[in-house]
């Protein structure tokens, strides 16, 4: 499932892109250090899951992680290292998703490409939570 691991000069994981379509049982294919996480749920018909709630847990986060799924066109991504510097690129096709984990990247969709998106909140808006990069 896991497609690329994209590193700083340093080592440290700047992002991962998966292929959702290549899970054939539930997984978190997010290691559990990641400051986000999510699964891919494959399941039977007439599952029923246990319900619950979740525990108002404190979390001391620093930074923006981000997940981006692209369920139908293209999107190319360029990952950009915490400095703005391209580090490598992948291009998502239905099915496929990203999370970035530090760093930056620029995207490009192609095909009329429909996507969402989820990071960490509350968002700030643009200018609060982004640093433009010059362009590469």
């Amino acid at each position: 499932m896991l497609v690329k691991e994209i590193l700083d000069q340093g080592g440290d994981v700047i992002a991962h892109v998966y292929d959702t379509t290549a899970v054939d049982k539930t997984t978190f294919p997010t290691p559990a250090e990641f400051p986000l996480q999510f699964s891919v749920g494959v399941n039977a018909e007439g599952r029923v899951f246990m319900p619950h709630v979740h525990l108002p847990i404190e979390r001391a986060i620093v930074g923006t992680s981000e997940f981006i799924y692209v369920f139908a066109g293209r999107m190319d991504v360029k990952f950009l290292d915490c400095d703005g510097k391209i580090l490598d690129n992948a291009s998502l096709e239905p099915g496929m998703g990203m999370i970035q984990i530090r760093g930056g990247h620029a995207l490009s969709t192609i095909e009329g490409t429909r996507f969402f998106e989820i990071k960490q909140g509350p968002y700030s808006g643009v200018t609060a939570d982004k640093a433009p990069v010059e362009p590469y």
